[in-house]
């Protein structure tokens, strides 16, 4: 199967599931399904990371990664900082110290990565393009957060006008994006970023662009859509590219 076949047929099992979980309600999907999803969405992004850094670097990053997220996501739980006071309502798998669910590294690094994919460019500074990263990861959340929400997996203390979702929390996924792009960068700065690094980022806004279309969140859909097309289009350009070169 070669990389274009792969995307698209990724965005459709991927955007289906969004859909149709969204319209029969995610708590009529069995605990182990949102659970295999994370993991299958995130998969082509960590081995990707693992082919360009080769196994024990690529581990080593995606640990650091994750351990980041889970650390971040814990302290926000706890004192509300730096996304705002929230909790977790839904089934994500088990939780570490009954506060974060294990699978958040799964959902969040693939996102990461793919912004980096996308916003690096070898003649801007480490952190032109640690802010380009992180505009565009805090845009797909833009996306992934009122979706989230709407359907119980999340909620936040003080719901903000965004449907439901603080202002907070994006200031919180933009400093944290920067602060997180800046470490990955200098891991990938001297290689050549492969296309399927944004292959997950792609097949997840499907997920949630889905999800938003069937709960009628129409800012979030036009976003998601937005952002499937750009990644789309971009992850197929270099896919060609490479095959070229």
């Amino acid at each position: 199967m070669n990389g274009n076949a792969a995307l698209l047929i990724g965005l459709v099992l991927a955007g289906g599931t969004g859909f149709l979980a969204s319209w029969h309600g995610f708590g009529t999907v069995p605990p182990f399904v949102p659970v295999l999803a994370i993991l299958v969405i995130a998969w082509p992004s960590f081995w990707a990371l693992m082919q360009m850094l080769g196994k024990r670097q690529g581990l080593t990053v995606l640990a650091l990664l994750g351990g980041l997220a889970l650390f971040v996501e814990m302290i926000g739980v706890l004192t509300g900082y730096p996304y705002g006071s929230f909790n977790y309502t839904g089934d994500l798998g088990w939780q570490f110290f009954a506060l974060v669910p294990w699978t958040v590294p799964f959902a969040w690094v693939p996102l990461l990565l793919g912004s980096i994919s996308l916003s690096f460019v070898d003649r801007f500074s480490v952190i032109r393009c640690s802010l380009r990263a992180a505009a565009l990861l805090t845009l797909m959340d833009f996306v992934l957060d009122p979706g989230a929400v709407s359907v119980g997996l999340w909620r936040y203390a003080n719901p903000g006008a965004y449907h439901d979702v603080p202002w907070t929390n994006f200031a919180g996924w933009l400093l944290v994006g920067f602060v997180a792009s800046m470490l990955l960068i200098r891991f990938v700065r001297s290689k050549t970023l492969v296309p399927e690094l944004s292959l997950s980022a792609a097949w997840m806004m499907a997920f949630w662009t889905a999800v938003s279309l069937a709960r009628g969140l129409w800012i979030p859909c036009f976003i998601g859509l937005f952002l499937v097309i750009f990644i789309s289009y971009r992850y197929t350009r270099r896919s060609r590219a490479t095959r070229i070169l």
